[in-house]
């Protein structure tokens, strides 16, 4: 699959937000598609080998209604000081605190150390290994009932 570009030099308008587009060929692509990644916060456009940049990208311009539902149907939840969010179960409100050190529960409070921009990927990757933590119990657990094992659990 040959990417057409590592970083997006392509964007797309989708009401009143300008999204990055990446674009890629695939050798075995029979038609367009366009997907609207919500993690990544980016519109991909996918191209068979025969098919131009040009012709892909007023086809993804001419997708950005169906774009704007999916963006309305997969909210980005933006991890800002004093945000609320439900982790584990838990109501957590977000806490940025600035200085030195690892993002902690502190009874219904996550507190969120360093530079404020920061502060979602260091929510994000707190995220990350607690979920890890947890699965890695859960499968130990099953791994033991079945008489298995494993080496490693990754998220994405």
């Amino acid at each position: 699959m040959k990417q057409l570009s590592e970083q997006p030099a392509h964007y797309i308008t989708v009401g009143d937000k300008r999204l990055p587009l990446i674009a890629k060929k695939h050798p075995r692509a029979k038609s367009m598609v366009v997907r609207y990644d919500a993690r990544k916060d980016c519109v991909k456009l996918t191209l068979p080998r025969y098919v131009s940049l040009k012709s892909g990208l007023e086809f993804a311009a001419s997708k950005s209604g169906w774009i704007a539902a999916q963006m309305e149907k997969h909210p980005r939840t933006a991890f800002e000081d004093g945000v609320r969010i439900s982790l584990f179960g838990e109501e957590m409100t977000l806490r940025h605190v600035g200085g030195r050190g690892l993002v902690r529960r502190e009874g219904a409070s996550l507190i969120i150390p360093g530079e404020k921009e920061f502060s979602a990927r260091r929510v994000e990757d707190f995220i990350k290994r607690e979920t890890k933590k947890i699965l890695a119990l859960r499968a130990g657990y099953y791994a033991a009932q079945l008489g298995v094992s494993f080496r490693s659990i990754a998220l994405r």
